[in-house]
């Protein structure tokens, strides 16, 4: 099990919905977040998973640019590039996540009643 993160941020992109070879169904997506420290703000990036209806939904309704909080299972995967080179990428396994009232569809607005259509 890896470690576990929760954090707020931004979509640096839309998600993009992919299938494994295994043929699960995931969404994947980027979110970045600042930090200030003193005078200095550092910019993190993290890319995140989601699977099955959780990756579906945020596939839906997140689009680039929107703040979302994301929590899940941080883990490392290493990949040997073409040169032979090992590089490590960190990916948050999405557990949990929230994004904001604005960003899901607003019910309908009821049409106005007259007032002769009032019963009292």
């Amino acid at each position: 099990m890896g470690a576990i993160l929760s954090l707020v941020g931004r979509l640096g992109d839309d998600p993009e919905m992919k299938t494994a070879s295994n043929g699960t169904e995931m969404c994947c997506f980027s979110i970045c977040n600042n930090v200030k420290r003193g005078d200095r703000e550092t910019t993190n990036w993290f890319d995140c998973t989601a699977f099955s209806q959780r990756g579906e939904i945020i596939a839906k309704y997140a689009k680039k640019g929107r703040q979302m909080f994301v929590s899940g299972s941080l883990e490392m995967n290493e990949v040997t590039d073409d040169n032979g080179n090992s590089k490590a990428f960190l990916n948050l396994t999405v557990e949990n996540f929230e994004l904001p009232e604005k960003n899901v569809p607003s019910s309908p607005k009821a049409a106005p009643v007259a007032d002769q259509d009032i019963p009292f």
